[in-house]
């Protein structure tokens, strides 16, 4: 692709309001090796003219676009396919926005022939890349390797259930951080799997011959002390184990929920306001569902399996009033965590969000959030500021907040700076958890 045609594929940035997040959408190195190995020679010239690989025809049916963070790939995918569609399947919900708000303003016509799963679809279910009401036909695939083994048993296993006869998948990575077991996962689903050439520190794997039947993707499942099963779908954080920062959390959220129902009780035996409203709880990145997960176990058992032991019932026999929203941006976290919380649907909804976008102001009781704090390999603790953002907006005068960080970091100055009053309520050699009230 050359620098004239690039600049008429991405023209309408310049003029958008979103443009700083629009900005990235011409494809880097990795995207033009990933976008000649999916399309040939034509994702090289100027007019897009030339005919793809013989290894697959992408004009046949639909092209899927798989991680796609900018919209590079799939504005590439646009120029350089004759398909009827393309399918975008992102891991992530802003970059999901990012690729449906690139292709609205490239146009009508090509708008109409983007497909962004989750957006202009309903979230997919199970082991699902797409659901199957958008009846997909693909016949290529391509996008970044994952970094999780299980992330790309996900997405090939995905694809291959839904491909055409014939149909490729192109997947490219940093040639330092691929491994002979990404060939493997990917012999799972697919008949041939070959490596492309390399160009630079990139390479492409390419993967032909759906298997017909092959297995659909097995989430990842574990018992929780007798709360319940944890789900981990593709790369979700954790897959499907507890991880010691989120059950700091949970414990102290738990603590929380038993203070605030004894005040509750208090206020009713003293003549005072009614206390069997619902807690108002917003499980900020939720991942895999664990920290909701053991407070709504919390609350339908009165506060946890001591509590028959201290003689704590509760007047509807056992179960606090509790309401649990359980967001997170990343679909695989929004999938593995309805799985976990699928017995609390009467009181917990989980949504797939950026920054609790979908929450009202000045709604919540109590927001739990254990945050990411990795950019890759390097730590950025900027990551948490739009998180902090919202979880002041949607709590109410005097709500709390529980945080959860490892106790080397230091984000306490973070939380001064947003809060009337922070406090250490746990501290060990590995986390750390704060609470700061509104």
């Amino acid at each position: 692709m050359t620098d004239a045609s690039r600049s008429a594929a991405h023209s309408f940035i310049a003029d958008s309001a979103d443009a700083p997040a629009l900005a990235a959408t011409a494809p880097d190195a990795l995207e033009r090796l990933i976008l000649h190995d999916a399309f040939g020679d034509a994702a090289d010239s100027a007019d897009g003219d030339a005919a793809p690989a013989s290894s697959g025809d992408a004009s046949a049916g639909d092209v899927l676009v798989l991680g796609d963070d900018t919209g590079a790939l799939t504005l590439g995918t646009l120029q350089h396919a004759a398909a009827a569609r393309v399918i975008v399947r992102c891991g992530a919900v802003d970059a999901a926005q990012r690729v449906r708000v690139a292709a609205d303003q490239a146009g009508p016509e090509v708008a109409g022939r983007v497909v962004v799963v989750g957006l202009d679809t309903d979230l997919p279910g199970g082991a699902e890349l797409v659901p199957a009401s958008v009846g997909p036909r693909i016949t290529t695939a391509l996008g970044r390797l994952p970094k999780s083994l299980a992330e790309l048993d996900l997405l090939a296993r995905g694809t291959a259930a839904i491909a055409a006869d014939g149909a490729r998948l192109v997947l490219g990575g940093n040639q330092k951080h691929m491994a002979r077991s990404m060939n493997d996962v990917l012999a799972g689903a697919f008949e041939n799997v070959r490596g492309g050439f390399g160009k630079g520190k990139h390479r492409c794997l390419i993967a032909t011959g759906p298997i017909a039947g092959a297995a659909a993707h097995e989430a990842q499942r574990q018992e929780v002390l007798g709360v319940g099963m944890l789900t981990g779908f593709g790369g979700v954080f954790s897959g499907a184990k507890p991880d010691r920062g989120g059950s700091a959390l949970a414990d102290q959220a738990i603590r929380w929920l038993t203070a605030r129902s004894e005040r509750a009780a208090g206020a009713e035996n003293g003549g005072g306001a009614d206390g069997a409203a619902p807690a108002r709880v917003l499980d900020l990145g939720c991942g895999n569902g664990l920290v909701s997960l053991r407070l709504l176990h919390a609350a339908a058992t009165k506060h946890g399996p001591g509590a028959a032991k201290r003689g704590d019932k509760a007047r509807d026999g056992g179960a606090a009033a509790l309401d649990v929203t359980a967001t997170d941006h990343q679909i695989d976290a929004v999938r593995s965590a309805e799985s976990t919380l699928a017995r609390y649907r009467d009181r917990a909804r989980v949504t797939w969000d950026d920054a609790a976008s979908q929450v009202e102001d000045a709604s919540m009781d109590l927001v739990l959030l254990n945050p990411p704090f990795h950019e890759g390999a390097r730590i950025d603790m900027t990551l948490v500021q739009g998180l902090l953002d919202a979880a002041q907006r949607v709590l109410v005068d005097s709500g709390e907040l529980l945080f959860v960080h490892n106790s080397h970091l230091r984000y306490r100055p973070a939380l001064e700076a947003r809060f009337a009053s922070v406090n250490e309520l746990h501290r060990d050699r590995m986390f750390t958890v704060l609470r700061a009230v509104k």
